[in-house]
């Protein structure tokens, strides 16, 4: 083998290498701006028990105001849709997360006096 395709093919590996470490570095950073004071922040012990904590402390009939102000409390990114009279909120980079990257959503249903009537919740998983 030539010293020409050595050298190639040793510039591809470390190109590849410094592509997954820079990507690996970038979802860290990614996960520390979507939480709490910069840090990946453990949400409990994954989805049940934080799904149950949520559901404990926001009753169905609570006001919308009671429900996003205990969203930003937790530290929760969460949007209004009037379109569905929902909040949709999202725990990012929950515990367990590593190259896959997993997230809880919570859907906060309200009826037309803005009362709660309904979580749900689902899993996103985001990777590579």
């Amino acid at each position: 083998m030539s010293r020409w395709v050595l050298w190639t093919v040793g510039a591809v590996v470390l190109c590849a290498a410094v592509g997954a470490v820079g990507s690996l570095l970038l979802s860290r950073a990614a996960c520390r701006a979507a939480t709490q004071n910069g840090t990946v922040r453990d949400f409990r012990q994954f989805t049940e028990e934080l799904e149950r904590d949520v559901r404990g402390q926001v009753p169905l009939g609570s006001p919308r105001t009671f429900v996003e102000e205990f969203l930003a409390k937790e530290g929760m990114k969460f949007s209004y849709d009037s379109s569905l009279n929902s909040t949709l909120s999202s725990a990012p980079c929950l515990k367990g997360s590593g190259i896959i990257v997993k997230s809880l959503g919570l859907t906060f249903r309200f009826d037309h006096e803005s009362k709660l009537i309904s979580i749900e919740s689902h899993i996103h998983l985001t990777g590579p």
